[in-house]
């Protein structure tokens, strides 16, 4: 008969000098604030434009820890997606003026992150916007959305954001960790 081994784990959270657990605060983006748009300049890819609301307990006075943008999205590529490895870039840029419709690349900051993601339907794509939120809430003047999609370089990536994957209604949720 073999023995067998049991491991436990605890694990303990310390709190010292005060400090808080973190708490999240979720803003679903529904229709009214996410734009797609696909541009009759075909030197840019298919985008989408995102208002971002910050709730209102996102302020100066709390420490953000994490932003991120979730969307469920269905991706296909104009190339053989095999020379990809099955892969298409999805990128997201700060709007550097109000935009409604399409935008050139001098309407869009410097790209906030770039993610490779597999080919096909449902993907579930997350996209840190830390950078950009920590800015805004110092500078509410220059939240102007962001935008996503394959703007430079290999525009290969054709996207569908999922309506209704998250919530009924909803086409993205903004994940806002403080403490």
């Amino acid at each position: 008969m073999g023995t067998k081994l049991l491991v436990f784990t605890r694990v303990a959270l310390v709190l010292t000098g005060g400090a808080a657990l973190a708490e999240k605060s979720v803003v679903n983006v529904g229709s009214r604030h996410l734009t797609a748009v696909s541009p009759a300049d075909d030197s840019l890819g298919q985008y989408f434009l995102i208002d971002v609301v910050l709730p209102h307990e996102i302020d100066g006075s709390v420490e953000l820890t994490d932003a991120y943008i979730e969307l469920h999205m269905d991706l296909t590529t104009s190339i053989d997606s095999e020379l990809l490895a099955n892969m298409a870039k999805v990128e997201i840029y700060p709007l550097s003026g109000s935009a409604s419709g399409e935008i050139t690349m001098d309407d869009v900051g410097r790209v906030l992150r770039r993610r490779l993601v597999p080919v096909g339907s449902n993907r579930v794509v997350r996209l840190d916007i830390l950078r950009y939120v920590q800015n805004i809430i110092a500078n509410p003047e220059e939240n102007n959305g962001l935008v996503v999609g394959s703007l430079r370089g290999s525009r290969n990536g054709h996207f569908t954001v999922r309506q209704g994957e998250i919530a009924a209604g909803v086409y993205a949720k903004i994940t806002y960790v403080y403490r």
